[in-house]
């Protein structure tokens, strides 16, 4: 009986299934690991750009290969004029660290790697080592697909997934000159048809208004309901018209709260608006939701119920219930029950009005009152992802309402109980441990009685450079606080080729730095950086703010939300909000946040960013 070592046995223990396929000849060479494929979609018949990074356990000589082949189930299809220029390919000593961009081209000039494509949905793309670059072993491995790929040039096709649902293969493998293989591993990728979720709820559309009837005489109204997700509502008079086909929008919407002004309303008739809604994905509503009331005719009452209670003096403990006379006339009828738990007997009932008379017909006894069942109030709970070791200060309607701390994986949580029924804004922000202060986070939302909602908050980095203005070339240095060992992407731009994006790690207290050579910026003038964080489990988080740098020329450099605390009291609030009212439409420098040369909404939406209330 073959013996196998104890180092064998913790690897079969720990689930190494690749490493024990290797051990009995089952693979061709070892593992590649910590290797991933991030994809910009996955939503089928898609193009799609491919960010694939391994670890390599062996030297890939001057001359060998790195070969990525999408051929294993001929589902994806790679573009026919996909080229060189759609490929990145960088290196690094850490898995979260400054990846450096190797030069890459069609051939061997200039002491570049070489990267061929074969084309369609056997497509296959390898890249070829320069004889005098190897990549050594441990090193970390970058491969960008598509127009994510911008050093040296800008990429411009992106490789087309599959169209059906499903799982996919993508077969990775390092090579020496002679082709024989070093390493490998196999990739999946998920295919999935988009889903989309509402922030809390299911999505709903609700509280139509008006309902029921309007008083004779009235000419215009207000034609309003709610959403519980960002939507642009437009309406129709008849129904099953598409969204698209519809052509009245409310003139208030684009929010959760969507109301428009009908004129030209007739007394004696029905109205029917007929709703349909598109969110912030693009979805559209393929249901009506409508709002029907009727208009009176002017003079006339509701043609009331006849008679009320019976007359009589009633028990000693109830207001009479008794008969209902016939239809338009008549008085009441015999005396009812004892169980209204008014006063007893009560007056009588007024004889009932015939059908569209002025007459209302109402009961003047008093019996008792029906009531309605209160529901619990309801509660949102924000959780999420902040910086390590820090208060999480939460508001409610840009007012400050608690500061809760986060602990050393930068997650906090708290419950805002209580909350009646109505339309909320609730916001976090945070401090990172260098007293640097991230945007603000700010979700609005329509609260339902009894329900619990949660709002799922992830932070943006915060953001530093090491100083405002560079010569063209010099290194510029990024840095800032983020959750622990998280990814972050640098945007630097505006160039001809849109922004440039550089990755960077975080370590165990949330630390991150980036240093970024501005010769990739090709001239001299005005810049700005901004970065954002990646969690698999949350994806993205929003971008920070945008710090402004120079290139050969002086900047403002001063950040975003000091420019927003307009009254310098170290706050942004109401007061700074009247600040910016009173310079609306002006170019006024002080309350210019973004520095365009004018106060507009890009200004309000960067100080709803900053409020602290």
């Amino acid at each position: 009986m073959k013996e196998y070592s104890s180092a064998f046995l913790a690897v079969l223990l720990a689930g190494g299934i690749w490493a024990l396929l290797a051990s009995f000849g089952l693979g061709a060479g070892s593992s590649l690991s910590s290797a991933s494929d991030r994809v910009s979609t996955s939503k089928p018949g898609i193009p799609a750009n491919h960010l694939i990074k391994f670890k390599a356990h062996r030297t890939i000589p001057g001359g060998g290969k790195i070969v990525i082949s999408f051929a294993e189930e001929a589902k994806y299809s790679i573009p026919d004029t996909f080229d060189y220029a759609d490929i990145d390919l960088s290196t690094s000593t850490d898995n979260y660290g400054i990846f450096e961009n190797r030069n890459l081209g069609p051939d061997f000039g200039g002491g570049a790697d070489m990267a061929s494509v074969t084309t369609g949905t056997s497509g296959v793309i390898a890249i070829s080592l320069n004889p005098a670059s190897e990549i050594a072993t441990g090193t970390y491995v970058e491969v960008k697909l598509g127009n994510n790929a911008f050093f040296g040039e800008q990429g411009s096709d992106q490789i087309l997934n599959p169209s059906e649902n499903g799982s996919y293969r993508i077969r990775v493998w390092t090579a020496d000159g002679s082709g024989s293989e070093i390493e490998n591993v196999t990739l999946m990728t998920s295919i999935v048809s988009p889903v989309v979720f509402a922030p809390f709820m299911p999505k709903t559309r609700g509280n139509g208004y008006p309902r029921g009837s309007l008083i004779g005489g009235t000419t215009q109204t207000i034609v309003s309901l709610t959403t519980n997700f960002i939507a642009t509502c437009r309406f129709a008079n008849t129904e099953g018209v598409a969204y698209d086909s519809m052509t009245n929008k409310f003139s208030n919407t684009g929010t959760y709260y969507h109301s428009s002004i009908v004129t030209g309303l007739v007394g004696g008739q029905w109205y029917s608006y007929f709703v349909r809604c598109v969110d912030t994905l693009g979805e559209r509503d393929i249901t009506d939701y409508e709002i029907k009331f009727y208009v009176e005719m002017p003079g006339a009452g509701a043609g009331g119920e006849a008679g009320g209670s019976g007359g009589g003096s009633g028990a000693d403990s109830g207001a009479g219930t008794g008969g209902v006379p016939g239809a338009g006339g008549g008085t009441g009828g015999v005396e009812g029950p004892s169980s209204g738990g008014g006063r007893g007997g009560g007056s009588g009932g007024g004889s009932g009005g015939s059908a569209g008379s002025t007459n209302t017909g109402l009961n003047t006894g008093e019996g008792g009152q029906f009531e309605f069942e209160n529901q619990a109030p309801a509660t949102v709970i924000m959780e999420g992802f902040a910086y390590p070791l820090t208060e999480v200060n939460i508001m409610k309607d840009g007012v400050l309402i608690k500061k809760v701390p986060s602990n050393e994986k930068a997650i906090f949580s708290h419950e805002i109980t209580g909350l009646k029924e109505g339309t909320y804004t609730f916001a976090a922000f945070a401090s990172d441990a260098d007293g640097r202060r991230s945007l603000t986070k700010t979700s609005t939302f329509w609260v339902k009685e009894g329900t619990r909602s949660t709002v799922k908050v992830f932070l943006p980095p915060t953001i530093v450079l090491d100083k405002a203005t560079y010569d063209l070339g010099s290194l510029l240095l990024s840095l800032g606080r983020t959750v622990p060992e998280g990814n972050i992407e640098v945007w630097f731009g505006p160039t001809e080729a849109g922004s440039l994006v550089k990755a960077a790690g975080a370590d165990k207290m949330g630390k991150w730095s980036l240093e970024f050579n501005t010769k990739e910026l090709v001239k001299n003038g005005k810049y700005t950086a901004k970065a954002r964080a990646f969690l698999s489990s949350e994806g993205f988080s929003d971008f920070s703010e945008e710090k402004a740098f120079g290139i050969g020329e002086n900047v403002d450099s001063t950040d975003t939300c000091t420019r927003a605390d307009m009254n310098k009291d170290s706050k942004v609030n109401l007061i700074d909000f009247s600040i910016l009212l009173f310079n609306w439409g002006k170019t006024t420098p002080q309350a210019d946040i973004n520095m365009d040369g004018k106060i507009n909404l890009v200004d309000f939406s960067l100080m709803m960013y900053c409020w602290t209330g």
